[in-house]
C-alpha cells in the first residue's frame, strides 16, 4: 500500500513536469524551437532547438538550459536525509560496515557514516522506515539511539 503511495504522489508530481517540457520543445509556452528570437531568450539572443529554454546563453530568464541539470534538480529535491545516532562505532572499519549495512536497504542512496560523531546521514530516494534502518545498524551489531528528520 505504502509503494502505491509513493508511486502516485510521484507520478502526481512529474506529470507537470512533463507537460512543460513538451511546451518547451514544441516551442510554446515562451521557448522556441527555431532559430527566431523568444521572450524567455535575453536580448538579442537567438534560440536553439533542443533546449530546455531553446536558448543559445547559459541562462535563460534565470533558467539552466541544461535539461539533465534540470532533472537532477527536481531529483534531488524528491531526496530527504535522516540522521542516525550510533554508539559502538570506534574506527574506520567500523563506519565502513555500518555504511554498507545501510546502503543494503532498499530507498537508501547514500550513507555518510563517521565514528567520531558517533552519526550516519543516510539520503533516500523514497521514504524508508526508521525500524527498517535501525534493523540494518543494529544488525551489524552497532546501537541506534535515536533517528532525526
Amino acid at each position: 500500500m505504502g509503494n502505491i503511495l509513493v508511486a502516485v504522489i510521484l507520478i502526481a508530481l512529474l506529470i507537470p513536469a512533463v507537460k512543460s517540457s513538451i511546451k518547451h520543445f514544441k516551442g510554446k509556452g515562451g521557448c522556441c524551437g527555431d532559430s527566431t528570437g523568444c521572450g524567455d531568450c535575453p536580448s538579442g539572443s537567438a534560440c536553439t532547438s533542443g533546449s530546455c529554454c531553446a536558448c543559445t546563453t547559459s541562462t535563460c530568464s534565470g533558467k539552466s538550459n541544461d535539461i539533465s541539470e534540470i532533472n537532477t534538480q527536481k531529483k534531488d529535491s524528491l531526496r530527504m536525509t535522516k540522521t542516525i545516532k550510533i554508539e559502538g562505532m570506534m574506527c574506520a572499519h567500523c563506519e565502513k560496515h555500518v555504511k554498507d549495512a545501510l546502503e543494503k536497504v532498499s530507498g537508501v542512496v547514500s550513507a555518510a557514516v563517521s565514528h567520531e560523531n558517533g552519526s550516519a546521514v543516510v539520503t533516500l530516494s523514497s521514504p524508508v522506515d526508521d525500524a527498517l534502518l535501525k534493523q540494518a545498524v543494529e544488525g551489524a551489531d552497532y546501537t541506534v539511539t535515536a533517528i532525526e528528520q
